[in-house]
């Protein structure tokens, strides 16, 4: 296991210049989803009339999306310019770009440049309603009642091997072994997967891992090569937040930064192991032309 990285790579300078492909990996060793699920969200940014893909997210009320703190930075939280792709398999032929009017981080999250990844959760809210099933939720300790090695499905867009420099246009989707929560980590994360040659990486930050359809997980971070045996993905534990959700989902907001997730308090030891991790956004985006 590795610590988490602390040299960030920029986000944004690069996506401007991209061309229509990117050189870092997003889910490995999964397979194409013929119809995404209604749910399914893609971060993207608009330059001009061409959009650029960055980070997963999922919708969990008509007018809420849940995704990563770490994928929002000064360079991507600009409302007028993020647009999000809801319930769409393909991305190139997305049928609506849906608007963001606010944009709302935990007050836990201190930045990837901490190396503590603890509250890396956030919100957007959506400038319209839209008429679109939303995942259900995990309870406060669901995540802690799954047996080790239960499947999670994890979703993303990206390139679909390691060493590949095309990314897939389509939606894609892998299932990883649960693993736990670990004293290593943050008290609000936990890890899953682990088997070589399947992974989430870099571009699947803020996307969902699910269990019977049911929002777990959130992609945070996991190594900086992905994919290597014995080496499995950390997800920021959506019931650890259900109170902070809730409160905004209904209107009742507090900035409280308690994750309300049973008998995790939200400790950030800042420690996985030694070496290189850092969180799964992209650090070049996706033109989508």
């Amino acid at each position: 296991m590795k610590h988490k990285l602390l040299l960030l790579l920029p986000l944004l300078p690069m996506a401007i210049a991209a061309q229509t492909q990117s050189l870092v990996p997003t889910i490995i060793g999964g397979s194409p989803v013929s119809t995404a699920p209604s749910w399914v969200t893609a971060l993207t940014l608009k330059s001009g009339n061409l959009y650029y893909q960055f980070c997963g997210g999922s919708l969990i009320a008509p007018q809420w999306v849940v995704t990563a703190a770490h994928c929002l930075d000064d360079s991507t939280n600009d409302t007028n310019l993020l647009r999000l792709i809801i319930g769409e398999t393909t991305l190139s032929t997305a049928s609506q770009y849906h608007a963001v009017d606010r944009v709302i981080i935990h007050p836990a999250w201190q930045g990837e440049a901490s190396g503590d990844f603890t509250g890396d959760i956030a919100l957007l809210h959506l400038t319209s309603a839209v008429d679109l099933s939303p995942i259900p939720l995990a309870d406060a300790n669901a995540a802690e009642s799954l047996a080790t090695g239960t499947l999670l499905r994890a979703y993303g867009w990206g390139v679909t091997t390691a060493t590949s420099v095309t990314t897939s246009d389509t939606l894609q989707q892998v299932d990883l072994p649960y693993v736990g929560f670990n004293s290593q980590t943050e008290a609000d994360h936990f890890l899953a997967g682990g088997n070589a040659g399947e992974d989430t990486c870099y571009g699947d930050s803020g996307g969902p891992l699910t269990y019977a359809d049911t929002l777990y997980g959130i992609t945070s971070y996991g190594t900086s090569i992905c994919a290597l045996s014995g080496e499995p993905a950390a997800y920021t534990s959506v019931g650890s937040y259900l109170p902070w959700i809730n409160g905004y989902v209904t209107d009742t907001p507090t900035d409280s930064s308690s994750s309300g997730g049973g008998a995790l308090a939200l400790l950030g030891l800042g420690l996985l192991g030694w070496g290189a991790y850092r969180g799964r956004h992209r650090p070049d985006s996706h033109k989508i032309t």
